[in-house]
């Protein structure tokens, strides 16, 4: 059976629950440390038309709520904020944002008794956006080991696995929010036009405060206040979300979806990380992409010469055949839905495209420091834009190496 949580957010395979190890992740708050690597951003000087950049360290907080607390404190709209991509929650974090040149910042800023810390870097031309960093440094500590001389065997057999330690790349847990009602089922509704339901659920949602400062509600607040006033105007009443959440809700079904079809190839006993006939590949030799056909051999595909991607649903999505296309379909049909829900012509700023995926990602510059008499251990390594040190660290302690 699977782990019920994960379930939730699509990922339905068994041998996933079935952990190897024993041991305690995020104890503390510093067992669980992210520090994004951005690309390099040209700075200005001497200028206050762009934007400000801060770095911007939170502790126990999602990312969202620590945008909120900016909100308020600094009297910038949420939509503002310019981010590269989400961190986790129960961690210490570290992350570039950017904010209007009006902002006055100059010398470190605390909110939250400490949760959150912005930290002035200075003025840029770029309003940051999704998927600008390279992506994210890890140090993280498991704590209360069972069986250590087991976990040194297989510490040191992972550590020689080369450069790069492949897992399945499934979109974590903190892609669908920490408490239900979970992101993706709010853009579920959305995508099949339910919208009465979506401002409902929205409205449920018990909404992060801050207590020192009510500059702006929160648009959970705003969604609840609205219907309120206009109880059957469902639409508008989704409108008082910025759009970026909006989005984000969409952009977690999609994830969703992803996970789905990636639990089924693997439930299937298909490869993960080898191409099926029909699936979008990048192929190193001939450096472009294209849909894997029996032209080309298995001998290529042994040597790593491919890397394979996987649908991101959307309303540009046109099937395929192959195994993996036939999986989607399955999936559709289970959800009811088709390629064109994603276009949302009432809100069509949070329409979804649609897109590939990598259906596998690969840990860079892991090493440990194992501590026998403690009983715990410190990882560190590197995850590219896009992957979840949450997935690899499930993947290794399921010991599917």
């Amino acid at each position: 059976m699977f782990n019920e949580l994960l379930g939730k957010i699509g990922i339905r395979f068994r041998n996933f629950s079935m952990s190897k190890f024993n041991g305690s992740i995020r104890t503390l708050p510093e067992d669980f440390v992210v520090v994004e690597v951005m690309e390099n951003i040209d700075s200005l000087s001497n200028t206050s038309k762009f934007f400000l950049h801060c770095l911007l360290k939170k502790e126990g907080i999602d990312t969202f709520s620590a945008f909120q607390a900016m909100s308020r404190r600094l009297r910038v709209r949420i939509s503002e904020v310019g981010f590269s991509g989400t961190k986790d929650k129960k961690a210490i974090t570290f992350q570039r944002v950017s904010l209007p040149s009006r902002v006055n910042i100059t010398a470190s800023l605390t909110l939250l008794q400490g949760k959150i810390k912005l930290y002035p870097l200075g003025f840029y031309k770029i309003r940051l956006y999704l998927g600008m960093h390279k992506g994210n440094y890890f140090k993280i500590r498991i704590r209360g080991l069972s069986g250590v001389s087991y976990w040194e065997k297989t510490l040191k057999e992972i550590e020689g696995k080369g450069d790069e330690i492949y897992f399945p790349n499934f979109f974590g847990s903190q892609r669908f929010g920490e408490r239900a009602p979970f992101n993706h089922e709010i853009g579920r509704l959305i995508v099949k036009k339910k919208f009465k339901e979506a401002a409902l659920l929205i409205a449920s949602k018990s909404p992060f405060k801050e207590h020192s400062n009510n500059f702006e509600a929160t648009y959970e607040e705003k969604v609840k206040k609205y219907l309120e006033n206009n109880p059957t105007n469902y639409l508008n009443a989704l409108k008082r979300v910025p759009l970026f959440i909006l989005k984000f809700f969409v952009a977690a079904y999609q994830s969703y979806l992803f996970n789905l079809l990636l639990s089924k190839r693997i439930e299937m006993s298909y490869p993960y990380n080898r191409p099926l006939i029909g699936d979008l590949v990048f192929s190193k030799k001939k450096n472009s992409f294209l849909f894997y056909s029996p032209a080309q051999t298995v001998n290529e595909t042994e040597k790593g010469n491919y890397d394979v991607y996987l649908p991101l649903p959307g309303y540009m999505l046109k099937f395929r055949s192959g195994k993996s296309w036939k999986l989607l379909k399955e999936i559709f049909q289970e959800e009811e839905i088709s390629p064109e829900d994603f276009f949302v012509k009432q809100i069509p700023q949070i329409s979804a495209a649609g897109g590939f995926r990598p259906s596998s990602s690969g840990a860079k510059n892991f090493h440990y420091k194992l501590d026998k008499e403690q009983r715990r251990v410190i990882l560190n390594f590197f995850l590219p834009k896009g992957s979840y040190a949450t997935v690899f660290l499930k993947f290794f302690m399921t010991g599917n190496f």
